[in-house]
């Protein structure tokens, strides 16, 4: 019996204006699996997330979720069949207050007391769940770095996706490892599947079953951490093909 996907890359393919930023790349992500998806700057990793998300349309290919082609669908519509995603910068409105960056997110067409009572009580929840609801109120802008990657962790979130598209989660964290249990209690909690894109090897290797490796646009290894990290053709990629 064949795993059930949440999401399936097939033949992928996009350039821009002569360079080949996905060659012809195929992924796939099992219901519930935590996917890492690997390889040095340039490799083409968040090009390839933005066409899950719908940000960027490949030129060849498609991409299907839950075995339903999302190829021609627009990024709202894809998030609202059930993918959400942070990004490798954040993308706060930083004059807005925290709660209303979160209800945001819901993407709700606000009519009457109630919806937006209801919104904001789901944005407050999310909050909480991060131990962040005390800044609800406060610029977002204003808040230290850690305390703004998990407010984007709570809008990302508080839609309870069926797919996260996780974009560099630790970059620029001075604590990593205290983050990522954070984040690890709140996959625990949500459940979902999980494409990262992560330089950060250590948080790879416990977060991932799975790791999958880009090299300037192309596929060049996959398996387990442990296989990657040994795979001579990765080693190359990351230090270059003498050592």
């Amino acid at each position: 019996m064949t795993e059930e996907l949440a999401l399936e890359i097939s033949d992928v393919s996009i350039n821009f204006g002569g360079i080949q930023a996905l060659d012809s790349v195929e992924l796939a992500v099992a219901k519930g699996a935590r996917i890492g998806l690997i390889g040095p700057n340039g490799a083409g990793k968040s090009t390839l997330i933005n066409c899950v998300a719908g940000d960027l349309r490949p030129d060849t290919g498609s991409v299907r979720l839950f075995g339903e082609s999302i190829s021609g669908a627009s990024a709202p519509s894809r998030a609202r069949l059930g993918i959400s995603r942070t990004f490798q910068n954040l993308e706060l409105f930083n004059a807005m207050p925290v709660i209303d960056n979160v209800t945001a997110a819901l993407d709700v067409r606000i009519r009457g007391r109630a919806r937006v009572s209801g919104a904001r009580s789901r944005a407050r929840e999310a909050l909480a769940s991060f131990g962040i609801e005390k800044y609800a109120d406060l610029p977002a802008g204003s808040l230290p770095y850690g305390i703004r990657k998990l407010v984007e962790l709570s809008r990302a979130f508080v839609r309870e996706p069926e797919f996260l598209l996780l974009d560099e989660p630790v970059a620029g964290l001075s604590q990593p490892e205290k983050f990522l249990i954070t984040l690890v209690e709140g996959l625990d909690r949500l459940g979902c599947a999980v494409l990262l894109v992560e330089h950060d090897m250590p948080t790879v290797k416990s977060l991932c079953e799975y790791v999958y490796v880009l090299d300037t646009g192309a596929l060049i290894a996959q398996g387990t951490f442990a296989e990657v990290a040994s795979d001579e053709r990765v080693v190359a990629a990351y230090l270059g093909a003498e050592a």
